[in-house]
């Protein structure tokens, strides 16, 4: 999904575009995800080619392994557990067509765009299992994601306390700045890398809601 409320603008103009307002079929679907994964790789080339330069020190318009797996971290995209570490591999060996270890500007744009894809995927299946172990619908699933995007306004993919307590207010739940912490540490994801305060991902919100009494 795209990251910004720009860029999903422009993925619903293209769905609009490509469909004439009627439903998608696959063929339109297929159509849709490759304009979406080109504009992405459109936004993000200027921010990638100023990462790429940044760890090319000797201009030689390469970046090896060491390299490339440093860039990866700092671009955020670090492998949670070793599910993901072994797709990252495969993506590695995939895009280093002729094994020569090292990756050119075009090679990264494609490395760094298919990890994201792969990475999100395997976020998607770990939210559909807890989806699962809570019972939710698809409908919703569907309501809560709606939800975690309206409050996670920088689009960093996680809400930290101050969102969650916009969420208690709107329910008019009551509990004390004590109790939600407690209730954030014990869901939270990961830590937010500013002020290393617990945040929750979209799993870590699906059981926030289910604490909050929200279940089918």
């Amino acid at each position: 999904m795209p990251k910004d409320a720009a860029a999903h603008n422009r993925m619903v103009s293209a769905a609009e575009n490509i469909s004439g307002g009627e439903d998608l079929t696959f063929k339109d679907a297929l159509m849709l995800f490759r304009q979406v994964r080109a504009d992405q790789e459109r936004s993000s080339e200027a921010a990638l080619s100023e990462l790429f330069k940044l760890y090319d020190r000797d201009d030689s318009g390469e970046l090896n392994m060491v390299e490339i797996c440093q860039v990866v971290a700092d671009y955020g995209l670090t492998p949670r557990c070793r599910e993901d570490q072994q797709a990252i591999k495969r993506l590695l060996d995939e895009v280093d067509a002729d094994g020569s270890g090292t990756f050119e500007f075009v090679e990264f744009l494609q490395l760094i765009q298919r990890i994201e894809e792969k990475m999100q995927a395997l976020q998607f299946q770990r939210e559909a299992l807890v989806a699962k172990e809570l019972d939710y619908s698809p409908s919703q699933i569907l309501e809560l994601r709606d939800c975690f995007h309206m409050l996670d306004v920088d689009g960093s993919g996680a809400l930290g306390i101050d969102e969650l307590r916009e969420v208690l207010n709107a329910l008019r739940i009551t509990m004390t700045s004590d109790e939600l912490k407690d209730v954030l540490e014990s869901l939270a994801s990961r830590h937010s890398s500013q002020d290393n305060e617990p945040v929750l991902n979209f799993e870590g919100f699906m059981r926030f809601a289910n604490k909050l009494g929200y279940k089918p």
